[in-house]
């Protein structure tokens, strides 16, 4: 009996050794990398946002706390969405909730680096932060959804590290934008960056099978 359980046990073993895909092979997964991608822009946003919002928002006249509120409204907004998106995945392809929170994102970026006035300005960064909680949500249930039980945890580790060497890049890239052009023209770039880079995000993803449920 306990032989047979050894046995059983290194069959087992073996059958997952030759299932389980290589780390390359996830790498090179092109539905892996559009949602890497696509974390790579979003995090592009986030750190035009964050770092020159508030510079943005001192030459149109509002204060340090008038920026705040700004953020405070993102926040809020980008909070409540998340259950109710996470009940969509759902029903809508997930590669399509993706890649509307980036397109909204980056209307809405684009529209606060053309406003004044507390008001609209604080609209905006809530609808941004709406479309911001529509990408968080679905671009982790995209990658869970694209990837099998045995790899998932490397392409959920691939998907994070695109948005960590954005935030090593862009920081500085925007910075020089900012310094040179504007702090308006920094968020203005990071906006066309995202649209061009959409179109990259959709050609990868269609050239994989669709999205499967988690297992």
């Amino acid at each position: 009996m306990l032989l047979q359980f050894v046995e059983e046990r290194e069959r087992l073993e073996v059958r997952e050794s030759v299932q389980r895909p290589s780390v390359s092979s996830i790498i090179r997964d092109p539905r892996v990398l559009a949602a890497g991608f696509a974390n790579y822009l979003n995090s592009l946003m986030f750190n035009a946002l964050t770092l020159f919002f508030p510079v943005y928002g001192g030459s149109i006249g509002l204060d340090e706390a008038e920026v705040g509120i700004g953020f405070t409204a993102r926040g809020l907004a980008s909070t409540a969405v998340r259950l109710p998106v996470g009940s969509l995945t759902k029903r809508f392809r997930v590669l399509y909730l993706m890649v509307l929170g980036l397109l909204v994102s980056a209307v809405t970026i684009f529209s606060v680096s053309q406003s004044t006035g507390l008001i609209l300005v604080s609209a905006l960064m809530g609808i941004q932060g709406i479309a911001y909680g529509i990408y968080l949500t679905s671009g982790n249930v995209y990658v869970a959804q694209s990837s099998g039980e045995e790899s998932r945890g490397t392409a959920m580790a691939v998907y994070s590290m695109f948005g960590n060497v954005s935030r090593i890049i862009n920081p500085v890239m925007l910075g020089l934008i900012a310094e040179t052009l504007g702090s308006g023209l920094a968020l203005q770039f990071s906006t066309g960056m995202t649209l061009v880079g959409l179109i990259l995000v959709l050609y990868l993803a269609n050239r994989g099978p669709e999205e499967r449920t988690p297992t």
